[in-house]
């Protein structure tokens, strides 16, 4: 009976966990709202759709750069107090965010826009190399559920909290909001145990990046599974937006609405579904399964996009499952399979691809779609996210099926 008992004890994700994820949750909703409010704030004062835009791309663009000097810093210092830290400055530059909503001043909130999202960034890779050392091995998988089931309640809720924030308490009181969460994020960091750093040695922090390349590229299970989840990125990071545009079309703005909840709600119950698994769950198998579905799902987004809203629905909800089975899984694998040592670059690394290939899908479908329209160009890119990633995700299962049982299981 004890054993047993101990056994279910392991099992548990434990205190320090949810801790961790109680604090990534409040800043993640914070986060939203602004997210969302914000750019309605640029959209109200300039009155122009480009500028608008350049919002979205200014907090873009940190991630691209800073990524990888994200990983450094997580494996170089105690990633807990690392978090305190960030979580705490980025509540300082968005406390300074208020003076720029009073001055209507838009060359001053993308700087700080930059700003926070470099932050964000830094922070971004601390979390999750931060996961590891908090839960069982056995746990991985759940823990990295959970903090995908609140991605999906905040996606599914996202919409109507950025407005109802914008109208109820005005864009002073989101933006007031988001800087509450992150020092409350910090204040709920406080209880995790510290944690000693990674890195071994005190290397340079051009010779730890360096390594963390090597750690990524050098492994032949991490760089297949990464160049699979970047071909997906590259081909699909772009159909949530636009999809959400085909579905909106002709003034369908109630469906736009529909179907982008719809995908927060299929994220929501795919994630949730991973969480209450126990038994073995294999990420490389997870992305070939997203690969192979990338040509059916994105074809009923495009079958779907102006029929009626029970279809419109079914369509989100189809499309937010999918993304969940090549977006989570190689955090897991690098989390079960990286050395502990590196492995804040080499989460940092995968993010820097990633992203660089959504910025490329994203090019590519705003330059095709005034030549080809919305529907076609969706629809080939589905097509060619098929074609290209299963061969490197099917390799990378074979590859992972190969390893230890401890490895992938």
């Amino acid at each position: 009976m004890t054993a047993v008992a101990g056994a279910e004890v392991k099992e548990r994700l434990g205190r320090p966990f949810w801790w961790l994820w109680a604090g990534q949750s409040l800043s993640g909703l914070g986060g939203t709202a602004q997210s969302l409010a914000m750019p309605l704030w640029v959209l109200q004062v300039t009155g122009s759709a480009s500028l608008t835009g350049g919002a979205f791309v200014a907090g873009l663009l940190p991630r691209i750069v800073f990524s990888p000097w994200a990983g450094v810093l997580a494996d170089r210092f105690d990633r807990r107090g690392l978090s305190i830290v960030l979580n705490l400055l980025a509540g300082a530059v968005t406390l300074v965010l208020l003076l720029v909503v009073e001055l209507r001043n838009i060359p001053l909130y993308y700087v700080l826009t930059v700003l926070l999202g470099t932050v964000s960034t830094l922070n971004s890779a601390v979390l999750p190399s931060l996961t590891p050392a908090l839960v069982p091995a056995s746990r991985l998988a759940a823990a990295d559920a959970a903090q995908e089931v609140t991605n999906g309640a905040i996606l599914a809720l996202g919409p109507l909290l950025g407005a109802a924030v914008a109208v109820g308490l005005g864009f002073s009181g989101a933006v007031a909001a988001n800087a509450a969460s992150f020092v409350l994020a910090a204040l709920l960091t406080l209880p995790i145990p510290r944690q000693q750093p990674a890195a071994r040695g005190r290397s340079s922090p051009l010779a730890m990046l360096r390594d963390g390349v090597r750690a990524l590229t050098g492994d032949r299970l991490l760089r297949t599974a990464v160049l699979a989840e970047a071909s997906l990125f590259a081909c699909l990071g772009a159909v949530p937006q636009f999809a959400v545009v085909l579905v909106g079309a002709d003034g369908r703005t109630a469906q736009a609405g529909l179907f982008a909840s719809a995908m927060g709600v299929g994220w929501l119950t795919m994630s949730a579904s991973v969480a209450k698994r126990r038994g073995a769950l294999n990420p490389a198998v997870m992305v070939t399964v997203g690969a192979a579905l990338a040509a059916p799902v994105i074809g009923l987004v495009v079958l779907c996009a102006h029929a009626s809203p029970v279809w419109v629905f079914l369509a989100g909800f189809v499309a937010g499952a999918h993304n969940l089975l090549f977006a989570m899984p190689n955090t897991l694998l690098c989390q079960r399979h990286a050395d502990p040592a590196t492995l804040g670059r080499v989460l940092a690394f995968r993010r820097s691809f990633v992203v660089s290939a959504q910025c490329v899908s994203l090019a590519l479908v705003t330059f095709l779609t005034p030549i080809w329209g919305v529907g076609p160009v969706l629809a080939v890119a589905g097509i060619a996210a098929t074609v290209i990633a299963l061969p490197t995700a099917l390799f990378a299962a074979r590859l992972a099926r190969n390893l230890p049982k401890a490895v992938t299981a």
